[in-house]
């Protein structure tokens, strides 16, 4: 009768494979965890970047009507709107700057356009602007826009 000599434990296959097979598995779920690391990374760094843009976003515009602009009827022929404009930024507009008001009668309805345009304003300069309106029995204004270029 012949005996079959059994191998040692760790010389069997089958315990082998096993070893093998765990060993792939925790270096899946550790590299997994690694790209879930970077992910967040990713996840946050986009979060700052919309952060970033949000702010600039809320900076100012370039040219902005200044507070304390005022409606003068001094003049019985003709009304006028008074008030500064701030250049914001580092650069001079030597272009074509224009702003816009609404000229309201009474009962708040539209009877024209003030305006007023210039060619210059310096960087972080101001503009002192007197917009002329069209219309007839003006009561009262609202501002409308500016444009610059």
């Amino acid at each position: 009768m012949s005996e079959k000599v059994k191998k040692p434990f760790y010389k069997r296959k089958l315990v082998w494979a096993v070893a093998i097979i765990v060993i792939l598995i925790i270096g899946a779920s550790t590299g997994q965890e690694s790209n879930q690391a970077t992910e967040t990374t990713k996840s946050t760094d986009s979060k700052a970047d919309t952060q970033q843009e949000s702010k600039k976003t809320e900076e100012k515009p370039r040219l902005t009507l200044d507070d304390g602009w005022s409606i003068d009827t001094s003049n019985p022929y003709m009304t006028q709107v008074v008030g500064y404009v701030s250049n914001n930024s580092d650069k001079s507009i030597d272009g074509y700057i224009q702003i816009t008001f609404s000229a309201l009668d009474a009962e708040g309805a539209n009877v024209g356009d003030c305006l007023a345009n210039a060619n210059t304003v310096d960087a972080n300069g101001k503009w002192k602007f007197e917009a002329t309106c069209s219309g007839s029995d003006i009561k009262d204004v609202r501002f409308k826009e500016i444009t610059g270029f």
